[in-house]
């Protein structure tokens, strides 16, 4: 028998049947499946081997799939793939992107367009190229990208991107909902939410009850009502700054807001630890056999306690004014209200009265409060 007539074996090394709408929920260890990662997305990076051709007679019988036996030595049309060329037996991605079988077509795609919502249908998504989705993101569910965009809203979801986020509705976080993004966030608006971005935020209506974290500038065009505002150089408020009974706001411009946020992480690890360390050392009293069950944990707790003080003390080193803060700008193109807190470096305000077209920077060490010059 001619070597040219045995028959050949496509190994995939990838999934062919994840991707293009072949889903299913990803299997654990502990033999559960999670519902939220159902393989939507199949990631792959330049030169990635997808394919090689192998002689069947050297595969393994019990990993053969049929579809993939060729009686000659042939790579399924594709798109975006190529032949390595110093293999001929071995396909490679072309690009970065997410690979799927459209059809019978070896597809590579450098970007992601969901169709619908973010939901139960689609599960999370992890992807290295740009998203663009064209309804909403369910509360509880993610998607990690280059730059994203969602037309729809965005509930209590996390959403994180290398470059920009961008959502034509608006943002309704529920208090779990966390954007961040690299570069700019924009949205009409945001509730109950943590936006944090590396340089801007713009939204084009109002904040309620929001914390935001802007490494350049915030601009809001409606209201800001209630959350802290951390921002390196200046905010703009279109209508109205403050109000509503027990409601606290705060504006600290002057700093890198991302280190801040840093720090309060790790001030909310440190918090939660202590709290079980006292837990356990309340178990320990109970008696003997509690107190030696308990030991090894307390020792434990007590080791990570310390490295999370000295991760801690290293950061708050970290944190100093700008520089300038003289370029630090707090401008209200509406309606100030009392007790809305303001610092800028080491300077601190709090609104004691109504102010209507105003400006709060920095004099010296103290905070003023002057008419908006472009004020109508």
């Amino acid at each position: 028998m001619k070597r040219s007539n045995m028959p050949y074996y496509l190994k995939h090394f990838f999934e062919p049947n994840a991707g293009g709408g072949h889903i299913k929920p990803k299997e654990l260890a502990n033999g559960r499946v999670d519902l939220f990662d159902l393989g939507y997305v199949q990631n792959v990076i330049v030169d990635q081997l997808l394919i090689e051709i192998q002689p069947l007679e050297k595969v393994d019988k019990a990993t053969v799939d049929k579809r993939f036996i060729t009686p000659k030595k042939a790579f399924p049309p594709h798109v975006n793939c190529k032949v390595n060329p110093q293999n001929p037996n071995q396909l490679l991605a072309a690009i970065n992107g997410h690979i799927y079988y459209d059809d019978k077509t070896l597809t590579v795609k450098d970007g992601v367009h969901v169709k619908g919502d973010v939901d139960f249908h689609v599960g999370n998504i992890l992807f290295v190229g740009d998203v663009v989705i064209d309804g909403n993101v369910l509360s509880g569910f993610t998607v990690k990208a280059r730059n994203i965009r969602v037309k729809g809203c965005i509930s209590g979801a996390t959403i994180s991107a290398m470059g920009y986020i961008v959502t034509d509705c608006g943002i309704k976080g529920a208090g779990n909902g966390e954007l961040e993004a690299h570069g700019n966030i924009r949205a009409p608006y945001a509730e109950n939410v943590l936006l944090s971005a590396g340089e801007n935020i713009l939204l084009d209506g109002s904040s309620m009850h929001s914390d935001l974290y802007a490494g350049k500038k915030i601009a809001i065009k409606g209201r800001l009502v209630g959350g802290d505002i951390y921002c390196k150089d200046s905010v703009y408020i279109g209508e109205r700054l403050g109000g509503g009974i027990g409601t606290t706001t705060t504006i600290i411009l002057g700093y890198d807001p991302l280190l801040l946020r840093k720090a309060m992480t790790l001030q909310y690890k440190i918090d939660s630890l202590r709290e079980r360390y006292e837990y356990f050392f309340k178990q320990t009293q109970k008696n003997e056999e509690a107190a030696v069950d308990f030991e090894n944990k307390l020792s434990g707790m007590k080791r990570k306690l310390r490295a999370l003080q000295g991760q801690q003390e290293k950061l708050w080193k970290q944190i100093v004014p700008s520089s300038d803060l003289s370029s630090c700008r707090l401008i209200i193109h509406g309606t100030l209200h009392p007790g809305v807190e303001v610092s800028i470096g080491s300077a601190y305000m709090k609104v004691d009265d109504f102010f209507e077209n105003v400006v709060l920077r920095l004099a010296g060490k103290d905070i003023v409060i002057e008419p908006h010059q472009s004020a109508k």
